[in-house]
């Protein structure tokens, strides 16, 4: 146990490091000194710097289900569930840990995005199981679970690495009419928000 405790404090710290200063700020005695522990017990989980940053996206996909399966236990109802998604991607792309990720290592980066990606996919499958179970009673029949699931991580993930739009009105509401219209497009019924997407 406090192996995997020291692993995941070094993944914490190099994350946290990565969003304050940048992927290519970060040095060893900075991580060590953040994530209270020896270079050799670093080095012994990390024996080199793509190792580090393979586990850092590894620790931010850990990180979003986690954040997922905290945010749906304080709001159940699957009606709430896109905007759940929303909120925590609006969240993410403020931190802008992707883009700081991308400017240290892009080929890198882009590779280990890549082969996490299958997970995210899975992750945001997972979230939004209630609602496409929902849009399957709506239709009675199956809706094609993976392709929206992958449609929408890829195009989050873009938001992840890229920065904000140069959006009309509000970013949050924008990620909402696009979601809600794919949503609709399953004829799913959700709350509605229109007066409030301009």
């Amino acid at each position: 146990m406090q192996q995997v405790d020291k692993r995941q404090r070094i993944l914490e710290a190099t994350f946290q490091l990565i969003l304050s200063s940048g992927v290519d700020q970060i040095s060893t005695a900075a991580i060590q000194r953040k994530s209270d522990v020896s270079r050799t017990t670093l080095y012994r989980y990390f024996p080199n710097r793509q190792e580090l940053l393979e586990g850092v996206i590894g620790y931010m996909s850990d990180d979003v289900e986690r954040r997922l399966q905290v945010m749906i236990a304080e709001r159940p109802d699957p009606r709430d569930r896109l905007d759940i998604i929303i909120d925590l991607v609006v969240e993410r792309q403020v931190q802008q840990a992707g883009m700081r990720l991308l400017r240290g290592d892009p080929g890198f980066v882009m590779e280990a995005l890549n082969q996490s990606m299958q997970r995210n996919i899975d992750i945001l499958d997972a979230a939004m199981s209630d609602v496409y179970k929902s849009a399957e009673n709506v239709l009675g029949e199956p809706v094609h679970r993976e392709l929206i699931s992958n449609l929408m991580t890829r195009f989050f993930a873009s938001l992840m690495l890229l920065p904000s739009p140069e959006l009309p009105g509000d970013f949050r509401l924008t990620l909402q009419a696009i979601f809600r219209s794919l949503m609709l497009d399953l004829r799913l019924e959700l709350p509605d928000d229109s007066a409030k997407i301009g």
